[in-house]
């Protein structure tokens, strides 16, 4: 079957960076809209043979009820009384359920009537806001309400048996007998439907009762948690004043009790995370910002995780996973490893070998635009980085294997991908677009990152989580327009860093990784602001992030010559006279560079052997010791390199930049 494009829906074009997508989501309208057309018809019916039911149930109870109510007095006995409310109660809660049964149908009838499409608008918008709709009618229930509604129905009913069976007691034993064995086993075997799906998720009946009891269940399992909760406070007080002889009283306060009592639905979340966090001996500042996290609001919907994300898996995950395009628009513009459930998706897929084959047909090297090479390498970074904590605790027994255990067709087939990605990102150079590159270092700091967690063992064989790592960065490094810059003169090349047996490489990766990112930067005249966080949405949110390099690897003293690109780099536009603290605001004339690059600049001069306190007079002698050209008609000096006016950025070559003013952002 031929899936129609959007225009022949009638929506907009989409642009570049989301056409991608647009199969995804014209599968998704298709797939979800007669789901969403039935559950519609199927509760508007229900609602429809409810009001009819309510009523003629109603009248029945009318028939009993009006003989009693006309000769209801004050003189009448305790039992009339407490028959004519029970059955007066049920006539009222007939008519509740037949009057919310046709306000659920107005409320039906409101979201059938939002499927008319807009004018001026691409499918990923209104794809985006059909999902949001529906994953509220899923999330809320609207489906669902008709059980509260059958609820009332069932609270009348049992009101008119109740009724029924005192009316019946003092006129005749044996027919109370008949009718109250027979509704008492109708109620046994209520209740315990009802019950049973608190105990057992996978039981398909369920009744209204149901939801009153989880109430109460999980109210139960709150009030015992906070219980357990208090008495780990008493520990933790007595235990310091064995320690201190010093105790807070604030701590043993039973008030904190009916504080978490208020909110059951919040605290059963937020004590979660205080007691794994008190078990596990975190810091109150960790256990703070895991009540945070918990507490935070929903971020916006341009990311789909949690609910939103499980309903779109449920129906279209062969879809995803089968085109590779999908895979590649979902990882770089839907997914978020920092929400809900997307680490869970990015294991599963991880841990699945049918899925991984098809994120390596995804990964083939005839990658056509520079945004599904991207994708390629948002999507490889995210699977390598994913992680909960049940996936933490299997990484640890296995060091790192289980991470890598179906990766052999990625890493054996990513030298030819490396290449293809080389190629598009000197084209992206060429337009001014860094996205391409942030995306490689971003990857290539997560593999740091990833080879950090694999403990090598002294003679022991290397083992395949690390043989993965290093294939992976050796094929990078080999690609042209993807290898790292030199940034001191006793630099090794990555053959040699990666050797078994050699001295850890990360902190020269990671410094020369950040080192290149900067060029490549610069030669887009430090457009965008894309590079800030190269990692963000791409690795979890605990992850240190690819500038932070130097404070996530051991320090290294600089006393290395700098190469001679650095050099260069750092003697165009003065740049070199930044590394000191506090000189972007103490000489006049010197360029206002970015804050982000102005720490990632004085991060990778650290290493070398070059002095953070350098004058202009010294970058001045260090330009009177390279030749130059003359003056060029921008008035800026040209650099006696090779220098290629329109092409990528090559080892030791700059691209001619344009006046000062247009370089650099405040």
């Amino acid at each position: 079957m031929v899936t129609p494009t959007p225009q022949e829906l009638g929506f907009d074009a989409s642009s570049e960076s989301q056409m991608e997508g647009d199969e995804l989501w014209v599968v998704f309208l298709q797939t979800t809209k007669n789901e969403v057309e039935r559950m519609l018809r199927s509760s508007g019916s229900a609602m429809g043979m409810n009001i009819a039911y309510s009523s003629v149930f109603a009248a029945v109870v009318a028939a009993f009820a009006v003989p009693r109510y006309t000769n209801l007095s004050s003189h009448s006995s305790r039992m009339d009384t407490a028959i004519t409310a029970l059955w007066i109660l049920a006539i009222v809660y007939s008519l509740l359920s037949a009057l919310l049964g046709m306000m659920v149908l107005d409320w039906l009838a409101k979201a059938q009537g939002s499927d008319v499409l807009p004018k001026l608008q691409t499918i990923e918008r209104y794809a985006q806001r059909k999902l949001t709709v529906y994953s509220v009618l899923k999330r809320y229930r609207l489906d669902c309400i008709g059980s509260l509604i059958l609820g009332f129905m069932h609270l009348a009913v049992c009101l008119f048996f109740l009724g029924l069976c005192f009316d019946l007691y003092p006129r005749n034993r044996f027919v109370f007998v008949i009718v109250a064995a027979h509704a008492g086993t109708a109620s046994v075997v209520y209740l315990i439907s009802s019950a049973i799906p608190l105990l057992y998720s996978q039981w398909p009946y369920s009744s209204p009762l149901t939801y009153v009891l989880r109430v109460f269940f999980w109210g139960f399992l709150t009030l015992v948690a906070c219980i357990l909760l208090s008495c780990i406070f008493i520990v933790l007080a007595v235990s310091k004043w064995i320690r201190e002889r010093s105790i807070r009283i604030r701590d043993l306060d039973p008030r904190l009790l009916t504080g978490y009592l208020d909110d059951p639905a919040n605290s059963a979340r937020v004590l979660k995370a205080i007691i794994v966090g008190i078990v596990r001996g975190r810091s109150s500042k960790e256990i703070k910002r895991d009540i945070d996290d918990v507490l935070a609001p929903a971020r916006g919907t341009r990311f789909i995780s949690g609910h939103r994300l499980q309903f779109l898996l449920d129906r279209l995950r062969a879809v995803l996973l089968k085109t590779p395009a999908n895979l590649r628009y979902a990882a770089r513009c839907l997914l978020n490893l920092e929400l809900e459930g997307v680490c869970d998706f990015f294991i599963h897929m991880r841990s699945d070998r049918k899925s991984m084959k098809s994120v390596a047909k995804a990964c083939a090297p005839d990658v056509e635009s520079i945004r599904a090479a991207e994708g390629i390498i948002r999507l490889l970074q995210m699977i390598i980085s994913a992680e909960n904590v049940p996936d933490s605790l299997i990484q640890a027994r296995t060091n790192q294997a289980a991470r890598w255990r179906y990766m052999s067709p990625i890493v054996s087939s990513f030298p030819l991908l490396a290449a293809r990605v080389g190629e598009l990102s000197q084209q992206a150079l060429k337009q001014n677009d860094v996205s391409l590159h942030v995306a490689v270092a971003s990857l290539r700091w997560t593999l740091i990152v990833a080879m950090s967690r694999v403990e090598t063992l002294p003679n022991t064989p290397p083992s395949n989580a690390m043989a993965c790592i290093r294939a992976l960065l050796n094929a990078l490094d080999d690609a042209e327009g993807l290898r790292l810059e030199r940034l001191t003169s006793s630099d090794h090349n990555m053959q040699e860093l990666l050797h078994p047996g050699s001295p850890d490489p990360r902190v020269e990766i990671a410094s020369r990784n950040a080192f290149t990112l900067l060029l490549a930067i610069r030669q887009c005249r430090w457009k965008s602001n894309i590079w800030h966080k190269p990692d963000a949405h791409y690795i979890p949110k605990d992850w240190p992030g690819m500038w932070d390099w130097s404070k996530f690897l051991p320090e290294t003293d600089g006393t290395n010559a700098p190469s001679t690109t650095l050099t260069e780099f750092l003697k165009r536009d003065r740049l070199g006279e930044l590394l000191s603290e506090g000189s972007e605001t103490s000489a006049a004339g010197l360029p206002r560079l970015d804050p982000v690059a102005l720490i990632a600049l004085r991060d990778v001069a650290k290493l070398t052997s070059i002095p953070d306190t350098a004058s202009s007079a010294v970058w001045e002698s260090l330009n009177e010791q390279t030749p130059q050209a003359g003056p060029s008609s921008e008035g800026s000096l040209r650099l006696n390199v090779d220098v290629d006016e329109s092409g990528p950025l090559l080892p030791g070559s700059f691209n001619r930049l344009a006046s000062e003013d247009n370089l650099y952002s405040a």
